[in-house]
Order: C-alpha cells, then structure tokens, then sequence
C-alpha cells in the first residue's frame, strides 16, 4: 500500500491535506458548546473540494508502485496547509497481472470462458479506459493448471475438514471458494494446505444487504452491486507476516537484506470472478459430491438457484492460467506533521492508503484521501491563528 499519514500532536485530533479554496456550506448550523477552533474545524468542511480531491485522484492508474505524481500532489497540498510535509520512499516486491485465462469444459464437451474484467459502462467512463487494471490477486502465484474443482464454501479450515469426513476428494483439484469470512489470503493458504493446485474466488449476493434481489437497481442505475463486479485484493498470508514478505520487521529500503517469502506467499495460482460469471460454475456441481444440506456448515449456500453441491463433478474442468511479474519498485507515503505542545504525549497519526486496484477506486481507498485533504485544510486554517 502507499498511505498518506499525518502526523499530528497531542493537543490536535485527526488528518490532513489540502490547497484550493471551496465554498462551505452557508446554511450549516453550529452545533451548541463547541469551542472557536471546534468550530472553525467543522465550518471548514467543503462537499465542494471533496469532490474536487476524489475527482483528480480518481482519473487516472495508481496501482501501489505506480503514479507517484499523486504521491507529490498530496505532500504538496499537505505543506501549504501548513504541514510539515515530505516524502518517504521505500523499495517493495511487487507483483503485477501480465495475462490470465479461465475456463471450463463441460461433460459434453462444451467450454465456458469466463470474461475476467468487468462490464464497460457509457456511465461511468472510467470503466473503458484503455489502461484499466485487469482482474488479479496480488502476490498470486504464476502457474497454469487444469483439473476437476471442488466448491469449498468460504474455505475456513472447517470447510475443508467438513468435505474431507463426507469422502470429497481434495488433493489435485482446484477450490472454488465465495469470499466473506476468513480473509482472502488464508481461503488460499487453506486450500494449498489440503492439497489443492488453485483457488477461484467469486462474491455471492447473499453477502449483500443492498441487492436487486431486495428490490434495488444494480450499479450503474442503483445502489446494488453490479452483476459484473470482481473483488481484487492482495493474497499475501498477512496473519502470518504484514508487509512487505521480504523485509520482515524492517523497513524495505534499498539495498536491505530480503528474505525469503514461501511462508507468506502463496504456491499456487488463484483469480477472481464476478457474480455471475461464478453461476455456471456452481451450477455444473449440481447432484455431485456434497450437497450444501449435507455440508451444513455456516455461509455455505447463498444466492444462487443451486443446491450448492461441492462436485467434483465427472468430466468437468478448469482450466486456470495466471501470468504475474515480479519486481522491486518503490512507492511512496506522503508524511505530514503538526507538533504538538508536549512531545513526551506521543503523537496521533491518521491515514489511509492512495493507492487502488483499479484506475477509478472512488470508494477504496479515495473517498477517505479526498477527506484526509479536507480535513488537512481544516487543521491548516486552525495553524494560521496560531
């Protein structure tokens, strides 16, 4: 990740980032018993400059290691706020998506092929840039393989262990697993731990409280997750080891000793699929394997019209490929302080990350950059009172 942190003294509260002007809201009511800075803090607040911050971070590729323009124009806002502000470089093994494939062979025959990208929308044009970030796990392994698949619920251990005591085979299949649950990289370090050789993951509706199911529009017409939507997000074993795998407990500086990272890295290639692209795979496990009745364990059946059979199911495939570069590059966290009256108090640090998985990320991680900036312009007009 390349958070933005501001670093703030005892005697201040939260985060910050700034430099246009806006226009606060004229109609906005003082809250009783707040003091002159309280409310100086509160009346500087812009819907308007919100915007503006969530509009430029939003229009362009800011993959982790990528775009250190952005990086520069938030330290940049953050100093004539009145923050001491810099940036922190730190060099980190990454990896990033080349080329992938899905696809499945039916009994008869007949094959599948999953898209792997979402839908281009004419209302929301960030969807058809000619750059945008294909679908991916980060810290995924590369590898292509091609064997039956097992759906193992949200691949808890117990998951695992359920499907084993009801005679399914594990070991030389490929996982399906819905995300919720155990983290994303502990469904994958789970399924190479029962002998598994890859790991599709896919979002089921029945995680949603906002569905079209419960009478809403999916995105872009409404609030309802859009049936094409994938869930990116890195693999990496983080309850095992946070960061980067190679400099355990140390910062990754340039020329650092790197460690080794099998133990925090996954062994085996894993994608993820949209909503509805993961349907025709649950229905071709239909009266094969375990039934979700049989399995009864907790989030195991969802939203499909399916009984949600684990499979193997005879004759059906998958053929998975996952292409991904691996490299050392830097990325960038923008620092800005304000000292506070005491230094022996510590110091309240606030944050969040720039970077997103895909060019747009309005919601994550943007709109809290966009209010870090707002409210680093408020702090900054609490400094030039004194």
């Amino acid at each position: 990740m390349a958070p933005h942190l501001l670093k703030l003294g005892t005697a201040l509260l939260v985060l910050g980032v700034s430099a246009s002007s806006s226009t606060v809201h004229s109609k906005r009511q003082a809250s009783p018993g707040l003091t002159d800075n309280e409310r100086l803090l509160t009346n500087s607040i812009s819907n308007s400059s919100i915007s503006q911050y969530s509009f430029y971070y939003t229009q362009g590729l800011h993959l982790a290691g990528t775009n250190q323009s952005q990086a520069q124009y938030t330290a940049d806002l953050w100093a004539e706020a009145g923050f001491d502000s810099r940036l922190d470089v730190y060099n980190v093994f990454l990896n990033y998506p080349l080329d992938n494939s899905l696809n499945a062979t039916w009994s008869n025959g007949s094959v599948y092929q999953p898209e792997l990208e979402e839908a281009v929308l004419k209302e929301d044009p960030v969807t058809g840039f000619p750059n945008r970030v294909p679908t991916f796990h980060a810290y995924s392994a590369s590898g292509s393989v091609e064997a039956e698949y097992v759906y193992v619920g949200i691949g808890q251990i117990p998951d695992f262990e359920r499907l084993l005591e009801l005679g399914v085979e594990l070991k030389g299949k490929i996982a399906l697993s819905r995300y919720g649950g155990p983290f994303r990289g502990l469904k994958v370090k789970n399924a190479q731990a029962y002998g598994m050789i890859g790991c599709i993951m896919f979002n089921d509706l029945a995680d949603d409280r906002i569905k079209v199911s419960g009478g809403y529009l999916a995105y872009p017409d409404g609030p309802a997750r859009n049936p094409t939507y994938v869930q990116r997000g890195t693999v990496l074993f983080l309850s095992t080891r946070p960061g980067d795998p190679t400099t355990p407990g140390y910062p990754s500086k340039a020329g650092v000793p790197r460690t080794g990272r099998d133990d925090v890295t996954p062994v085996i290639p894993s994608l993820p699929i949209s909503y509805i692209n993961a349907g025709p795979l649950l229905a071709a496990l239909e009266g094969f394997g375990a039934s979700g009745a049989e399995v009864n364990r907790s989030k195991w059946i969802g939203d499909y019209d399916t009984g949600y059979y684990s499979g193997p199911a005879p004759g059906v495939t998958l053929g998975l490929s996952n292409l991904m570069n691996e490299t050392y590059t830097d990325i960038w966290n923008a620092i800005g302080v304000i000292n506070g009256t005491d230094p022996n108090e510590g110091a309240i640090i606030i944050g969040n990350h720039r970077d997103a998985w895909m060019i747009g990320g309005a919601g994550d991680p943007n709109s809290g950059t966009a209010a870090l900036n707002e409210v680093a312009k408020a702090f900054g007009g609490l400094l030039k009172t004194g």
